[in-house]
């Protein structure tokens, strides 16, 4: 795999991964709550401790995927990824027709997202009842986990393409896509901060879900695109 190639698989998988939904949409949920019943420092506080906790489920999935990527050389060094790039752009075909069918729920006039009813009550409960630190940590650890199967293809690809390259030191490259999670949550923080409120920062994530809707099937359909490429000319 070539490094712009590499490159490439990287920056898709960073973009795609900063057009889910979720976690923004249940930090709106936990910011409105909590500035109602909360000082703007001890909801800051909170904040911050929500990001670091989405960061520390990305930064031990990504870990945990990176591991097992290494473990499957040292017990098979001679093993080659020929069926490798099929198999991933199968996957993300698979994904990109099913985010555009059922990202969103039909005939939802907001942004009500594919996840099961109770799951998604769960987590509204928990963003409306923050109370302390931990429990906006774990908020933020919990927040991604419903969207796995369209994170854990990311996080696969991510972790070939970093390996790919041939510039070191490759921890820059890691870290970057690991914050491209918590970037739809930066640029809520940026524009509540100029006066923008949080019901207008809401009507405007319905007015861009036609948006989001294309662009996430789209950038699954690039990144099969890209692998089947790879593949081919291999």
């Amino acid at each position: 795999m070539s490094f712009f190639t590499s490159l490439s698989i990287l920056i898709l998988v960073s973009l795609i991964q900063a057009s889910l939904q979720l976690s923004s949409g249940i930090f709106l949920i936990f910011r409105h709550y909590a500035s109602g019943k909360y000082s703007r420092k001890k909801v800051d506080n909170f904040t911050l401790l929500y990001l670091l906790g989405i960061e520390t489920f990305s930064t031990v999935m990504f870990l945990s995927i990176y591991s097992f990527y290494f473990s499957i050389f040292y017990h098979f060094p001679n093993a080659e990824l020929h069926y490798f790039p099929w198999a991933m752009a199968g996957v993300c075909i698979a994904l990109s027709v099913t985010s555009f069918l059922y990202y969103y729920r039909r005939k939802s006039r907001g942004t009500e997202l594919f996840i099961r009813r109770k799951y998604a009550k769960n987590l509204i409960l928990r963003a409306k009842n923050v109370k302390t630190k931990s429990d906006a940590f774990m908020l933020g650890c919990f927040a991604n986990i419903a969207e796995l199967i369209f994170v854990i293809p990311l996080f696969i690809l991510a972790v070939v393409s970093i390996n790919e390259f041939d510039i070191l030191p490759r921890s820059p490259f890691a870290f970057l896509f690991i914050i491209s999670s918590i970037v739809p949550i930066l640029t809520i923080i940026v524009l509540y901060n100029t006066g923008h409120n949080i019901a207008e920062i809401e009507r405007r994530r319905i007015k861009d879900k036609p948006f989001f809707r294309f662009i996430i099937p789209l950038g699954y359909i690039l990144l099969a695109f890209t692998l089947l490429n790879m593949g081919l000319f291999k």
